[in-house]
C-alpha cells in the first residue's frame, strides 16, 4: 500500500515534480525551436541557391555572342492536356528555351534575335525632359486572376482601370512579375520588377513598371505572393485589387521606346518606369524568387534611342 507523504517529504516531492515537468517542457521547447530553425535554414539555403543562380544569369549581357542555335522542337503527337502549351509556344529562361534561343523556337519570334530597339535596358544617363507631363491614373478596385506561365507569375486584371499618356487612354490588362528586375540602374538589377501592360484602342502597348527593393510591407504584393498557384493549370483570385497601391508616392519616371520582353519581342512598345523605388517585405520577394527563379531577359544597348526622365 502506498505511503502518503507528509511535511518535508511532500514539499520535496512537489518541487521534484515541478523540476521534471519543467525539464520536459524545456526539452519540448528546444526540440520545436531546433525543428523550426532547421526548416528555416533549409528554406534560406534554397532561396540563397536561387539568388545565386539569379546573379549568374543576370551577369550575361545580350551584347555577348549567343550560344549555338537550338533546334526547333517537333509538334506534339496525340492528345495533350488542354492547359499544356505546344512546344512551338514554349519559352523560358534556362536551357535550350532561354532568351538567346527564342528566335529559333518559333518562326514568328524572329524579332527576338534583333539587338536594335529591344527591351530591357539600363536606365542610367537619362536626360531631363521638361515637356513630359504627369501620368494620369484612373485605376479602380477589381478582381485580378493570378496564374503561372512561362516561369512567370502573371495577373489578368478586370477591365475598367486605365492610364492617360500624352492625351490618350491605355487600358490596364495584365501584370507581370520579374525576378530580378529586367531594367537596371547603373548596371544593377533590383530584387523585383512589376510590369503593368496597357493597350490602346488601336493595339499600341504601354508598359508601366516599378522596381522593388526590400523594405516596408506592401499589402497587395504580399497577397499575390501568398496566392501564387502551386501548379501551372491552377488560378487564384485577388479581390478588390487596386494596382496603383504598388506604385511609389512620387510618380516621376523614365521613358523610352522599346519592345516586349517576351516572345514575339514586338517593337514600338512605350516603357514608363518610375524613378522612385517601391518597397515590399523580404518574405514576399522570396516567394517570387522561389517560384520563378530568374525570369529576366538580358539588357540591350540603348543605341540611338532617346531615354528621358520627367520632373513631375
Amino acid at each position: 500500500m502506498a505511503r502518503r507523504l507528509k511535511g518535508l517529504d511532500q514539499i520535496t516531492a512537489w518541487f521534484g515534480g515541478i523540476a521534471i515537468a519543467t525539464g520536459i517542457m524545456t526539452a519540448v521547447w528546444y526540440g520545436a525551436k531546433y525543428y523550426a530553425s532547421t526548416k528555416a535554414n533549409e528554406e534560406r539555403s534554397a532561396i540563397d541557391a536561387v539568388l545565386s543562380d539569379v546573379r549568374k544569369s543576370t551577369a550575361n549581357d545580350s551584347s555577348t555572342e549567343h550560344p549555338p542555335k537550338a533546334e526547333i522542337p517537333e509538334k506534339p503527337h496525340g492528345d495533350v492536356h488542354p492547359a499544356a502549351k505546344s512546344p512551338l509556344e514554349n519559352y523560358g529562361y534556362t536551357g535550350n528555351v532561354a532568351p538567346w534561343y527564342w528566335a529559333n523556337l518559333n518562326e514568328k519570334w524572329k524579332n527576338c534575335a534583333s539587338k536594335v530597339n529591344q527591351s530591357p535596358i539600363d536606365l542610367s544617363g537619362a536626360k531631363l525632359d521638361e515637356r513630359l507631363k504627369t501620368l494620369k491614373f484612373f485605376y479602380q478596385h477589381g478582381m485580378t486572376t493570378i496564374y503561372f506561365e512561362h516561369q512567370t507569375v502573371k495577373g489578368k486584371v478586370e477591365r475598367g482601370s486605365y492610364v492617360e499618356w500624352d492625351g490618350e487612354r491605355f487600358d490596364l490588362e495584365n501584370v507581370y512579375f520579374r525576378t530580378p528586375s529586367e531594367h537596371r540602374v547603373n548596371s544593377l538589377p533590383y530584387e523585383l520588377e512589376a510590369q503593368l501592360e496597357h493597350t490602346a484602342v488601336d493595339g499600341r502597348r504601354l508598359m508601366v513598371a516599378t522596381l522593388f527593393t526590400t523594405g516596408k510591407s506592401n499589402d497587395l504584393i504580399e497577397r499575390v505572393a501568398k496566392n501564387i498557384p502551386p501548379l501551372p493549370q491552377d488560378t487564384r483570385e485577388i479581390d478588390r485589387a487596386n494596382w496603383i497601391d504598388i506604385f511609389p508616392l512620387e510618380k516621376t519616371y523614365w521613358t523610352y521606346v522599346g519592345s516586349s520582353t517576351t516572345p514575339p519581342c514586338s517593337p514600338d512598345v512605350r516603357w514608363i518606369i518610375f524613378t522612385q523605388e517601391s518597397f515590399t517585405n523580404k518574405s514576399a520577394i522570396d516567394q517570387f524568387v522561389l517560384r520563378q527563379k530568374a525570369n529576366a531577359r538580358p539588357v540591350y544597348t540603348l543605341g540611338d534611342r532617346r531615354l528621358v526622365r520627367s520632373n513631375r
